[in-house]
């Protein structure tokens, strides 16, 4: 059985999801946790590959990225994968490879993490917002056609919470009008449509290794994989300041280099990866037969042809800042994916269009409320959060 080590809050070399935690305490500015909302796995597996990458004295360019690419990409049946400094970086290299730029428009969601907008932005692109699916949280096909203009250079679902947006018929309209997908996979390592992962379902996708992420490098870092090889190519030199070779730069780029050690523990993350899901899949149906009858609370849905790896499990509820704020006082934290939208933020609201209104994402906004969930969660944890959940609303 896996040792899981939880850095400065492992009790006995294991944590359990309700034990108490030992030295500094998960803080989210609402006090200490009992549960966690969520937690990194670190093995000893991972430790002794950081170990070997310290000791080696080679901390970056070396082969460690170039395998662990190889390796990832070939887990998501893409041709290429191209380790990046963070799943921002990996956004803004992704859309300037794909050709967008300044006056050209980029059909996404405002319901996502404010990089995949700033993303957009950063290349002189606008980006076009569209209302979601509330099933799924992602970008509703039904909607996408109507907000498709001359201008439209790509566009950009987001798998959220783990569950993949509908491809298909995204595709479709994507090769119509003859322009790339390109998959914003932050959230939905391992996720599946159709039978197929995420990360190999459009032209070039991007994932984030985040610390709270179903996967992590052991600090900030991100991955580009593509189906297309000579695409790859371009993306290989441009986070490393346009290199072709050792002294001669043939594009301008950027520094978006991961390191060695973040690789070296990606890779190990990755051949636990299933398992890691596997775990959070379990937990997700231990959640949803204790919350089946309540009829206050709305459990997460897995549409027939996607397989969710549950990233995060959000219920809808009325009051959810009331009820996250009395779950905390219990010492349970919880989350609150996305309360205000991208096209509600202050530094986006004249940088975005919205050709219609958003009334799916702003219902969600005011709706979800996301519970603990991580592979050392405990059934009794569990039981604990829907019990003092189930209280609260009762």
């Amino acid at each position: 059985m896996r040792r899981w080590i939880c850095p400065n809050i492992c009790v006995q070399g294991r944590h359990r999801g309700n034990v108490l935690y030992r030295g500094k305490r998960k803080k989210n500015g609402r006090g200490n946790f009992r549960i966690p909302l969520s937690l990194p796995s670190i093995g000893q597996r991972e430790l002794n590959a950081a170990a070997k990458i310290l000791e080696s004295g080679q901390y970056v360019n070396g082969e460690e990225g170039r395998h662990f690419g190889a390796e990832f990409a070939a887990y998501c049946g893409a041709k290429d994968g191209i380790p990046v400094s963070s799943g921002t970086a990996a956004l803004h290299l992704a859309l300037l490879t794909a050709g967008v730029g300044r006056g050209d428009e980029v059909i996404t969601t405002a319901y996502t993490f404010v990089a995949t907008i700033g993303a957009i932005i950063q290349t002189g692109a606008r980006p076009v917002l569209v209302d979601i699916d509330p099933m799924t949280y992602t970008l509703d096909p039904r909607l996408v056609g109507n907000a498709c203009t001359r201008k439209t250079k790509a566009i950009l679902p987001v798998h959220l919470y783990g569950h993949p947006a509908d491809m298909k018929p995204l595709g479709e309209k994507a090769e119509k009008l003859g322009i790339p997908i390109i998959e914003d996979a932050a959230q939905a390592h391992g996720a599946l449509y159709e039978g197929k992962k995420t990360g190999g379902l459009g032209t070039l996708a991007c994932f984030s290794f985040y610390p709270s992420k179903n996967m992590h490098v052991g600090g900030e870092g991100g991955i580009i994989t593509t189906t297309d090889s000579t695409l790859g190519d371009k993306i290989w030199r441009l986070r490393d300041h346009g290199r072709k070779d050792k002294h001669v730069h043939d594009l301008i780029g950027f520094n978006y280099r991961m390191g060695e050690l973040q690789s070296a523990i990606g890779r190990v993350q990755l051949k636990q990866l299933d398992a890691m899901n596997q775990k959070r899949r379990e937990i997700a149906v231990h959640y949803d037969s204790l919350l089946e009858n309540s009829r206050k609370i709305t459990s997460p849905m897995e549409q027939t042809w996607a397989r969710h790896v549950y990233h995060l499990y959000v219920v809808r509820c009325q009051d959810p800042d009331k009820v996250g704020n009395t779950l905390a006082r219990k010492g349970i934290e919880t989350g609150a994916y996305y309360r205000k939208p991208c096209h509600l933020q202050p530094a986006l609201q004249s940088r975005v269009s919205v050709p219609n209104k958003l009334v799916q994402t702003e219902l969600a906004s005011q709706q979800v409320l996301s519970l603990p969930i991580y592979p050392g969660l405990s059934k009794s944890a569990i039981e604990e959060v829907v019990s003092c959940l189930l209280e609260i609303r009762s």
